[in-house]
């Protein structure tokens, strides 16, 4: 997948704010990608007219002052054609680095994941999401409703670095399977679904364990999901089976049913 200058810029900015820094080759990469911005809207005109007024015009000196003015101006004129011709093999080695060290850069965020977590962990045992909280609830529910705007604010950043990383890597879904443990089954993942539209708070209340997953492991949270769905499917249609086969079945269908 295509990237841009801009996308570059995003992710830079978005690692650097959760204290990661890029991947060596992408960095190069950054590195010489701002070099060819620079050159594209260089003023060399402006540089080489200074140049040439710092000493006299001769005749021995004006012939060459032309063509290095003559240059100049041609390279004005095609210097950000220039620069972009090198700019796609650039963009291209970026996402490139950052896509194959995806895992990598999820794993380096996770110390800070893991102290927003035990502050949304800590909330929802306590605290009901979305509550306001004063000081007639004492000073320990104080503290932790003041904590969750600290913890609120680093989640998202670590949620716009994984998701700008995710970006380069062809996949830009977020989804609740990144930041939880487990679910039971396709009901609970889509509950939690919903509850993460509304913030790590209300998946904590509702006892929903948090971690920075890497993609391997959120496949595995959702497959995990559907596995425990089709078992619980698999059972009752063995019990829906065996109370077929029993003598008094419809005293058995109905303990089934729960009736």
């Amino acid at each position: 997948m295509p990237i841009s200058a801009m996308s570059v810029q995003f992710v830079t900015r978005s690692l650097a704010d959760v204290g990661i820094p890029l991947p060596k080759a992408a960095q190069e990469a950054a590195d010489v990608l701002q070099v060819l911005q620079d050159e594209a809207i260089r003023d060399v005109v402006t540089e080489v007219v200074t140049n040439a007024t710092a000493t006299p015009l001769t005749v021995k000196n004006a012939s060459a002052r032309v063509q290095e003015l003559a240059i100049a101006l041609t390279a004005r004129e095609r210097a950000s054609e220039a620069a972009r011709a090198y700019e796609r093999p650039v963009l291209d080695q970026f996402r490139d680095a950052i896509a194959s060290n995806v895992d990598e850069l999820i794993v380096a965020m996770r110390p800070l994941f893991d102290q927003c977590a035990e502050i949304f962990h800590t909330a929802g045992a306590t605290l009901e999401p979305g509550r306001q909280v004063n000081a007639s609830d004492g000073v320990e529910a104080v503290g932790i409703y003041l904590a969750l705007d600290d913890a609120q604010q680093r989640f998202a950043a670590i949620n716009s670095a994984r998701l700008r990383i995710t970006e380069m890597a062809g996949s830009a879904d977020s989804d609740v399977t990144w930041y939880v443990e487990s679910v039971p089954n396709i009901d609970a993942l889509m509950s939690a679904r919903s509850l993460w539209k509304r913030g790590p708070h209300y998946l904590t209340r509702a006892g929903y364990r948090l971690r920075l997953n890497t993609r391997a492991e959120a496949q595995a949270v959702a497959e995990n999901a559907a596995n425990g769905t089709a078992a619980a499917l698999k059972a009752q249609q063995q019990a829906r089976v065996a109370a077929a086969r029993d003598p008094l079945r419809e005293a058995a269908f109905a303990k089934v049913l729960g009736q």
